[in-house]
Parts: C-alpha cells; sequence; structure tokens
C-alpha cells in the first residue's frame, strides 16, 4: 500500500502601499477597508494615524485572541467575553531598534467556574501555535486576568 503524505499548507496575503505625499501612505488589500499608515510621532510622525509599530503589536494580539478562542471553543468552554491590551517594547539591541518584547494582557469573563490553569494552557497552546507570533522575534508575554461572573 503506498503511503499518502500530506502537504503543507500554504497560503498568500497581499497588501499594496501607496505613498500620499510627506510621510504617509494608504494601505489596502483587496475587499478591505483603507488604513492610512505613518511613523509615529517620536520619529517625526503623525498622532492619530497607524503606524508600523502598532500594527505589528496588533497582530501578535489578535492572532493569540483568534487561536485562543479556537481552543476554548474545541474545549467547550463558553467565554462571556474576552479584551485584551498589548503593549510593545521598542528598544536598542544589538545596534539595531527592534521590538523586542510584546505584552499581552487580556481580560476574560466566563459564565460558569473554569480552571485557572486549564486557561493559562490554553494561553500557553494559543502562543505556540499562533502562527504571527511565531513569526516574530520579539519575547511574548500574555498575562490573563480571568473573571467567573457567577462568584
Amino acid at each position: 500500500m503506498e503511503e499518502t503524505q500530506a502537504r503543507p499548507k500554504r497560503y498568500l496575503y497581499r497588501s499594496e502601499l501607496k505613498w500620499e505625499g510627506s510621510r504617509k501612505g494608504t494601505l489596502t488589500s483587496l475587499g478591505k477597508p483603507a488604513l492610512e499608515v505613518a511613523p509615529p510621532p517620536e520619529f517625526k510622525g503623525f498622532v492619530g494615524v497607524w503606524t508600523p509599530e502598532d500594527l505589528l503589536v496588533s497582530a501578535v494580539n489578535s492572532c493569540l485572541m483568534l487561536t485562543f478562542l479556537y481552543y476554548v471553543a474545541k474545549g467547550g468552554i463558553e467565554l462571556a467575553s474576552y479584551e485584551s491590551q498589548a503593549e510593545g517594547i521598542l528598544e536598542m539591541v544589538e545596534g539595531k531598534l527592534i521590538i523586542s518584547e510584546i505584552k499581552i494582557m487580556p481580560r476574560l469573563s466566563f459564565s460558569s467556574a473554569v480552571d485557572e490553569d486549564k486557561i493559562n494552557t490554553l494561553f500557553r497552546l494559543s502562543k505556540e501555535h499562533c502562527f504571527i507570533s511565531n513569526s516574530v522575534k520579539a519575547k511574548i508575554e500574555i498575562t490573563p486576568e480571568i473573571k467567573n461572573l457567577n462568584q
């Protein structure tokens, strides 16, 4: 009997960027709203405009949430709410500016009692399987705040 080998999946994501003058651009991707991007104020950029730094930290934050939601659903756990803050630290390391650390601080509520160790395990799995956090060099730290609404 011939063995069949699973082939790794491969996906392609595209975006387009158009310079709009000064130090701003418009980021687009087919079928999605446009997003104005610029450097942050600390790099002679603009207040109130998304920056590459914001987008990187947000990508890790959102991928971890979506991966966590997958594991929660798979485990049959009923989540009442999920909100999270994320902070990225940009600093000079070995002569280069890098995002060295990203801290994710989720706040979760559950309708019924949950085992906090189980939730922490699901966050560990989420971190291990989030392809965005796996794609960056930054240290990723997750510190969840867990609330049971029935207590």
